[in-house]
């Protein structure tokens, strides 16, 4: 695959027969590395943030109802664990609200 990007960092992809086309002629061409580069979602802290108190939300749920003895780990653990994801949320949430 060749790589390629236009004036507004925009990637492009085109294989060796549509290069032969004249696909790609008015584009830079970039290497693979450059592409993903160029491609990686950067996220502001606080869609970070946002992420994590989501995952930790689903674990909460997925754990809530189960029998705790079926558990491969002690109840004792997915106890701790549970309160860890808790104090996490409130801190991120937190934050949230305070702007940091």
């Amino acid at each position: 695959m060749n790589y390629f990007k236009n004036d507004n960092n925009e990637v492009f992809a085109y294989d060796d027969e549509q290069i032969e086309q004249g696909f790609g002629a008015d584009l830079t061409s970039i290497t693979e590395e450059e592409m993903k580069v160029l491609t990686t979602p950067v996220y502001t802290q606080e869609e970070l943030n946002q992420q994590e108190i989501t995952r930790l939300k689903q674990f909460l749920a997925d754990t809530d109802y189960k029998v705790l003895p079926d558990y491969d780990k002690d109840s004792s653990d997915i106890i701790i664990e549970r309160d860890k994801a808790r104090q996490v949320i409130r801190e991120l949430e937190q934050g949230s609200v305070d702007g940091n």
